[in-house]
C-alpha cells in the first residue's frame, strides 16, 4: 500500500472510532455508519432520500463521503482478492444497454424550482412547497406523504410557527432532516440542512421557532407514540 493509500485509509479509521465513541442523541450530521452505507448503496429509499438532502446543505459530509469513495476506489485498486462480479446473463446485457439508451435518447425532466425546499426535494415529488397539497395532522401542523411500503414511510412536515409536536416517543427510528425554518428539540436547535435521528429510547416534543414555517423530510419506520398525559389518546388515530 502506497504512502498516500495508507494516509487516506488511517484518516478514514480514525475518524470512524472517534464517531463510535459518541452516544446516540439528537445530532446535526449523519454520522460515519450512516455514511458508509450510503456510500456503497445499501441504505433504504427513504434514507437514501434524506442523506442526499443533507448532502445538498453540507460541504463537510459531502466531503467526507468523497473521502469515503476515494478509500474504497485506492484499497479496491490494492486488494489481491478478486472482486465478485454480477452474473451475466444474455438478459441482464441487454438491460444495461436499454436502460443506458433511455439514459442518453430520453431528456432529463424539467427541473422544479421554487418556494422553499431544495429543488432536489420539489423534482423528486414534482412541485414546489407553495404547490403542495397538505394535509392536516395536528393543530398547527400539516403534511404530505410522499411513500409508504416496506415498513418505510417518507413525508414531509410542515408547522407553523410556535407549534408544538406534542411529546412522544417512536416503536422504530425517526430520521428527520430540516429543509426550512427552524426547531428546537430539547437543547438542540436545528436549521435547515440540520439533522435528527431518534429512536424508540427517546422521548421528545420539537416546537417551531422564528417567526417562518418549518418544513421537514421526515423517514421514519414504526409509528408514534404519544406519552404526555392528555395526548396518549392520539395513539388511538395513528
Amino acid at each position: 500500500m502506497t504512502k498516500q493509500k495508507k494516509r487516506l485509509y488511517t484518516i478514514y479509521r480514525l475518524d470512524k472510532n472517534v464517531r463510535r465513541g459518541i452516544a446516540e442523541m439528537v445530532i446535526t450530521h449523519p454520522n460515519q455508519e450512516v455514511l458508509e452505507l450510503y456510500t456503497n448503496g445499501s441504505l433504504s429509499e427513504g434514507m437514501d432520500i434524506f442523506v442526499k438532502g443533507h448532502l445538498h446543505f453540507c460541504p463537510s459530509c459531502r466531503k467526507k463521503v468523497s473521502m469515503l469513495e476515494m478509500v474504497a476506489g485506492e484499497l479496491l485498486q490494492d486488494t489481491d482478492v478478486p472482486v465478485k462480479l454480477e452474473c451475466l446473463t444474455v438478459e441482464s446485457v441487454l438491460k444495461k444497454v436499454t436502460e443506458q439508451d433511455s439514459k442518453r435518447n430520453g431528456a432529463p425532466p424539467p427541473s422544479v424550482k421554487g418556494g422553499v425546499m431544495p429543488t432536489m426535494i420539489n423534482n423528486l415529488i414534482g412541485k414546489t412547497s407553495d404547490e403542495v397539497a397538505w394535509r392536516f395532522r395536528l393543530p398547527g401542523i400539516s403534511y404530505y406523504q410522499i411513500s409508504n411500503h416496506g415498513g418505510e414511510d417518507i413525508s414531509l412536515l410542515k408547522a407553523e410557527p410556535g407549534a408544538k409536536i406534542f411529546q412522544h416517543t417512536h416503536d422504530g427510528q425517526e430520521a428527520t432532516l430540516v429543509l426550512s425554518g427552524a426547531l428546537q428539540d430539547g437543547e438542540s436547535v436545528l436549521r435547515a440542512g440540520d439533522i435528527s435521528m431518534v429512536d424508540e429510547t427517546h422521548t421528545h416534543n420539537p416546537s417551531i421557532i422564528g417567526d417562518k414555517p418549518c418544513i421537514c423530510l421526515v423517514v421514519m419506520s414504526g409509528k408514534v407514540k404519544f406519552t404526555g398525559k392528555f395526548t396518549r389518546a392520539f395513539n388511538l388515530l395513528t
